[in-house]
């Protein structure tokens, strides 16, 4: 996009410079030593061939780029008030407008001040001596103007080095103003090279607003990309660090399980450790019926028995933990310790006196579950 605009740019630039080339084509460096200032023109081709052979502008043709163009003329001048011979480059004059000679364009050009009713919308320059309309106008100014103002305007003669006579038109005191009289064309010439330096600037501007802009978008964009992979790092990170954890954790389970110490079916307690204190879920649902009869088979109904008698000291201990250890003086203390250090307590006793034992530790697992504040007598039979 940026490079349409430049292109676009350099473009305008070419025209106005070949613009401004054209403007120079139609005017000859000569042809403003060649002008002259003559009471009337040709009236008619005769007349217009001996003016013309007697100005002989081939002589001053080798020193115009196009020699062919530059021809006899005799227009009026920008005022309106004199007529002129001069050598210049033939022209198309257009709009029914009177040919005149613009000395500060040194070229031939319409005056668009000076209309003719007879002109054609298109003729030659070199034929404005057919259309006498334009002459008229000078006759007509110079009869209205007073001496006074007809003398404000001298005109001195040089002699060049080929021999001619050169004018050096000094105006003094007239209210006309020639670059009001100036052709449009000439306006042009002025004013295409501002328009296109300006419109260069405009696009070299804007040019560099777009490459900054394109240039801040990719900083943001860099550092959103920064901000987001260390976002995914930290992240990672946290995640692996979270996995590590669990790790540790399950391990850590997984020791103090092993350390908690189990009540084998024999009664034998096994050594608890380190574990001080641990945090067990109850469900009602968990607990059995200790007073059905017994079965047939009482070697499973003692085992079941006593998995009930371990599930529930397990659960005392670890609902009390260190704070019930270090009270030596308490009776649920006495009773655990005597448990836990006599493997032997519980041998060859029966169905009967185990559930007893277990309705004891059923009733300690209660205390400790609902209130401390409640004193149970629990009585240990020998």
């Amino acid at each position: 996009m940026d490079a349409i605009y430049i292109i676009f740019a350099i473009c305008i630039t070419a025209m106005s410079t070949k613009s401004t080339e054209g403007a120079g084509s139609d005017s000859c460096p000569v042809s403003n030593t060649t002008v002259q200032i003559v009471d009337r023109c040709p009236e008619t081709q005769e007349d217009w061939n001996d003016a013309a052979a007697r100005k002989n502008c081939s002589q001053y043709a080798d020193q115009c780029d196009q020699p062919d163009k530059l021809l006899y003329h005799c227009v009026i001048n920008p005022y309106v008030n004199q007529t002129l011979e001069v050598c210049a480059y033939v022209q198309n004059i257009l709009s029914g407008d009177c040919a005149e000679y613009n000395i500060l364009g040194n070229l031939i050009q319409g005056n668009s001040k000076a209309k003719c009713t007879k002109c054609p919308i298109v003729y030659r320059s070199n034929d404005a001596f057919l259309y006498q309309d334009c002459y008229e106008l000078v006759k007509n100014s110079a009869a209205s103007t007073s001496v006074a103002s007809v003398s404000s305007t001298t005109i001195s003669f040089g002699v060049t080095d080929n021999g001619s006579t050169s004018p050096d038109v000094d105006r003094k005191k007239n209210g006309d103003n020639p670059e009001k009289n100036a052709s449009p064309k000439t306006a042009l010439i002025v004013t295409l090279p501002i328009i296109s330096l300006f419109v260069v600037i405009l696009a070299v501007f804007f040019w560099f607003w777009r490459r900054n802009k394109q240039k801040f978008h990719q900083k943001e964009s860099i550092r959103y990309d920064q901000e987001a992979r260390t976002y995914d790092d930290t992240e990672q990170e946290n995640i692996v660090n979270f996995n590590q954890n669990q790790v540790r954790y399950e391990q850590v389970k997984l020791v103090t399980e092993e350390e908690k110490g189990l009540i084998a079916p024999s009664g034998q307690a096994l050594d608890l450790g380190q574990e001080k204190k641990g945090i067990i879920q109850i469900e009602e649902d968990e607990e059995e019926h200790l007073g059905k009869e017994e079965p047939d088979d009482e070697e499973q109904e003692c085992q079941r028995l006593l998995r009930i008698m371990n599930e529930a000291i397990e659960r005392i201990v670890l609902s009390r933990g260190v704070e019930e250890m270090d009270n030596p003086n308490g009776d649920s203390e006495d009773v655990l310790h005597q448990i836990y250090t006599n493997p032997a307590y519980l041998e060859n006793e029966s169905n009967e006196k185990i559930r007893e034992e277990a309705e004891k530790l059923n009733a300690l697992d209660m205390y400790f579950k609902r209130d401390k504040f409640k004193d149970i007598t629990v009585e240990h039979e020998d």
